[in-house]
């Protein structure tokens, strides 16, 4: 089930951590330090993470040079 708003496609905690490559722990452990967009809850037990922010996120991470 695919989820969407005016900014776009809602994202389940597992494609939050299959984009991301970080284990669900470590995606909230991120959030509780202010390093990693927080989802909206859409529900009482239900959350969901908006693609556009996590995809912003995936981009301003510092990329590792190999070689050299």
């Amino acid at each position: 089930m695919r989820f969407t708003s005016e900014s776009g496609r809602f994202l389940k905690g597992s494609e939050v951590a299959a984009l991301t490559s970080l284990s669900i722990f470590e995606i909230y452990s991120r959030i509780a330090r202010g390093e990693f967009p927080a989802p909206l809850k859409l529900g009482v037990r239900r959350v969901a993470w908006v693609e556009q922010e996590i995809r912003t996120w995936i981009d301003d991470q510092p990329r590792a040079e190999i070689g050299g």
